[in-house]
């Protein structure tokens, strides 16, 4: 019995996001400012879970619904998730045209609350590369 109620207030303590929500800066890769506005924390369907939980942040001007990538391991029937980052992607078509953009923000466990650490935005235009552009956002501090 004991250890049951020891699962529960594991469980339920890795569930509750503590992510601080605010604006963040840091610098790309050619040394330019760039930044992360990080909103509510949510949780799908109400039931918190890290598979469930969604971060909504604004990069450039669009707004993201990140969550948590599973892991999956087929083989030993495992359904896990990835707790270090939060990530989505969008798929796109413009003038018959079609690409996707993925957001991966990385959490710095470390800080209390935690806080975003980097984030990689992609936008891959997958007829012309010339198009397709990457931001690496690193250092990030709040403002």
């Amino acid at each position: 019995m004991k250890f049951w109620i020891l699962g529960i207030i594991l469980v339920g303590s890795f569930a509750l996001a503590d992510l601080d929500s605010g604006h963040y800066q840091g610098v790309d890769s050619s040394g330019l400012s760039c930044e992360i506005l990080v909103g509510d924390v949510s949780f799908e369907n109400g039931v918190k879970h890290p598979l469930n939980e969604r971060v909504s942040v604004v990069v450039n001007g669009q707004e993201w619904s990140l969550s948590h990538p599973k892991v999956i391991d087929e083989e030993s029937g495992k359904v896990r998730f990835n707790h270090s980052y939060f990530e989505a992607t969008i798929s796109t078509a413009r003038d018959g045209k079609f690409g996707a953009q993925y957001l991966k923000m990385t959490i710095d466990h470390d800080a209390e609350p935690h806080r975003p650490k980097e984030y990689i935005y992609l936008n891959d235009s997958y007829r012309d590369s010339v198009s397709s552009t990457k931001i690496e956002c690193k250092s990030l501090v709040k403002r």
